[in-house]
């Protein structure tokens, strides 16, 4: 009688430790992208690459090319109007940014570190904007490159995951 009942209850775990590790595989969580790059004309970007960033500790890198010099800066797009907040609107191309500057202006200059520049920047959540102003070696401005992602929250967005995670009951499996 003991020997089914540890079997019946073995059973029981087995098939609830399956179910749970079957549905997390298949979870929908996004993830960084830590591989690839962007590359416009004069200026490769690194990191990020991805739309969505679940750190809020960002790291900026680019490569510059052709001893172009590149000045960035880094707007927050949803921030609010505030007194101690200046919003700025600029224009590059077809896209109209509009936010607070949080970073910058920043300068990549030519023959400094091999042309690569990284920085480790605190971000809050919300939607940025990296603005990349570029002018060749003859001083000559080019289009600004523009780079937008979102930073967001990651234990919020672990707790909306694992909150939209269905109750499985094994106990359902063995007795339909």
């Amino acid at each position: 009688m003991l020997k089914k009942v540890v079997a019946g209850a073995l059973a029981v775990i087995i098939l609830g430790t399956a179910s749970v590790t079957g549905h997390a595989a298949s979870s929908k969580l996004s993830s960084y992208q830590y591989t690839g790059t962007i590359t416009e004309g004069y200026v490769k970007i690194i990191q990020p690459t991805g739309d969505i960033i679940f750190e809020n500790n960002v790291l900026i890198s680019v490569q510059v090319f052709d001893n172009a010099t590149v000045s960035l800066k880094i707007y927050k797009q949803d921030a609010v109007k505030a007194d101690d907040v200046k919003i700025e609107e600029i224009t590059v191309g077809d896209t109209t940014i509009k936010g607070a500057v949080v970073f910058g202006p920043d300068k990549v200059e030519q023959g400094e570190n091999l042309k690569f520049y990284q920085k480790r920047i605190r971000l809050s959540p919300g939607k940025y904007a990296i603005v990349f102003d570029i002018r060749d070696k003859n001083g000559n401005k080019r289009d600004a490159v523009v780079k937008e992602f979102t930073v967001k929250n990651k234990e919020e967005e672990m707790s909306k995951t694992l909150n939209s995670i269905q109750n499985t009951n094994p106990l359902n499996l063995i007795y339909k």
